[in-house]
């Protein structure tokens, strides 16, 4: 049901990684480069370590206006970095049902 939030963690892929892209997409398919871009950001500062050292929450709020809010925190110093897409002009109750449903298995929900 709307509204929604899940949240995920993430590691660094990268010994030494100080900064995280997270890309929003709309889509079905499991290839990034296959879904429809919704916006980006970075999150700096990340503490220098080997590759999954650093820790990312990114934590997706989708409320009753089709405002999904992303927010990426780095766990160890608080740090965070988000943005906010309106996703209202065009999508069906059906479409936002089929995303809700995606969401959930994308992330257990």
């Amino acid at each position: 049901a709307i509204p929604a939030e899940q949240s995920r963690v993430f590691s660094t892929a990268q010994d030494n990684q100080t900064v995280v892209r997270v890309r929003i997409c709309q889509g079905e398919s499991r290839r990034l480069e296959a879904n429809q871009g919704l916006g980006e950001f970075l999150l700096v500062d990340l503490p220098r370590g080997p590759r999954g050292h650093a820790k990312v929450s990114v934590t997706f709020v989708l409320d009753a206006n089709g405002i999904l809010q992303v927010q990426a925190k780095d766990l160890a110093t608080g740090r965070a970095q988000g943005i906010e897409v309106n996703l209202v002009g065009g999508l069906s109750d059906d479409e936002i049902a089929k995303l809700r449903a995606k969401q959930d298995s994308l992330f257990g929900g």
